[in-house]
């Protein structure tokens, strides 16, 4: 227990005897111990009790003047403070270290053998003040220096031939984005402009209006119409070109299927086909076909249609599985219903794909422009297995 008169504290209790004289300025905080230890925090710090200095005097001891006592607490004070402010340029080099780190200055500098030197070269403790120190930020010369001290970024080597490859490559991409941009712009111009002689346009004009007149004679005066018993299949082959024929002969071609020149199908032969047949007598050659050509044909020539793809007759699986339903399981079956016209002959014949048959490039041709070895269009009878033979 204390008690106060004025400036000087009687102690008691185990420090009985001592007096402790203070030299207030504002007043310590209610609330604030006073320790045997002295103590003194530095003036004009925020929110520090304006103490000047705590003195210890023994009993019967001379009173020491206020102002020893305040440069003894000051002293103390001082060093204290110090400490603090060693701690705390500790902590912010700490920091500034960690910083630097995490910015990889010292893992770039470490290459070039930098990296410590900095480290070593940043300061730890400034010159000491009254208050804590705070270390200026890098003016422009600084940031200067650091940018220069910074290595340029290494550039990998890259072996030659890959660079050759590379390369290469990028003018494989630059000619077909050339050649894409070019179809692109057909595309948009639309179809070209193609020359055309006239002696073209005669022709076509005269062999639409002999077209014309030879359908009206056929509607005039009626050929034969009824079926062979002994003949219900035809191969037909289609031996001349069509342009400027009339629509009807077009549209009877589409029909066989026979869009180019020596592409045959079989047909089987009833009232409307052989009409369709007269149609297109002066473009088409056709006959009746024996078991050994319609047998080579399919064989040899024989694709099927699925999805609108050729698909080669080279499994029984195939045929198998689009015409088991109608009991045609493998090639022979195939070759058997067609020769005898069976009744799924149509769905069997729309399975196969029309034959493209071969013909010599530099085959010799007449005056009117027939190859001599086709012979000219028409029925022909049993003779079109020779042709059969010769172009397959």
């Amino acid at each position: 227990m204390a008690t106060q008169s004025g400036g000087v504290r009687n102690a008691s209790g185990p420090m009985k005897g001592l007096t402790l004289q203070t030299v207030p300025r504002s007043g310590p905080p209610p609330g604030t111990r006073l320790c045997a230890a002295a103590a003194c925090v530095c003036p004009g710090s925020a929110g520090a009790p304006a103490l000047t200095g705590i003195g210890l005097q023994p009993p019967g001891a001379p009173a020491v003047s206020a102002a020893a006592t305040a440069r003894a607490g000051a002293a103390h004070g001082l060093e204290e403070v110090t400490r603090g402010h060693r701690l705390l340029q500790c902590l912010l080099a700490l920091r500034c270290s960690l910083g630097a780190f995490r910015r990889g200055w010292f893992r770039s500098g470490a290459r070039g053998g930098r990296g410590l030197a900095r480290q070593a070269a940043l300061p730890l403790f400034g010159p000491w003040q009254s208050g804590p120190s705070v270390r200026a930020a890098p003016g422009p010369s600084a940031a200067g220096s650091l940018a220069e001290e910074e290595p340029k970024r290494r550039i990998p080597l890259v072996p030659e031939n890959l660079l050759k490859k590379r390369k290469a490559y990028q003018a494989i991409k630059a000619t077909q984005a050339k050649q894409a941009l070019l179809n692109k712009r057909k595309l948009q111009k639309g179809k070209q402009i193609q020359f055309k002689r006239l002696e073209a346009f005669v022709q076509d004009s005269w062999r639409r209006c002999r077209d014309d007149t030879r359908l009206r004679r056929m509607e005039q005066r009626p050929g034969q119409t009824g079926v062979p018993e002994e003949q219900k299949l035809a191969f037909v082959v289609r031996i001349v070109d069509i342009k400027g024929v009339s629509r009807r002969v077009k549209k009877v071609i589409e029909m066989l299927r026979l869009r180019k020149n020596y592409t045959g199908i079989f047909v089987k032969l009833t009232p409307l086909s052989l009409k369709m047949l007269r149609i297109v007598e002066p473009y088409v050659a056709w006959g009746h076909p024996n078991l050994k050509s319609v047998r080579e044909l399919i064989l040899k020539r024989g694709q099927a249609k699925i999805n609108r793809k050729k698909m080669p007759l080279t499994d029984n699986m195939l045929i198998e599985e689009h015409l088991g339903q109608y009991g045609i399981i493998c090639l022979e079956d195939l070759i058997h219903e067609i020769y005898s016209t069976g009744k799924h002959f149509r769905r069997v014949t729309n399975f196969l794909w029309p034959f493209h048959l071969s013909v010599a490039r530099h085959a010799s041709r007449n005056k009117v422009g027939f190859l001599k070895e086709m012979g000219k269009p028409g029925c022909r009878g049993d003779a079109i297995n020779r042709l059969i033979r010769q172009l397959n």
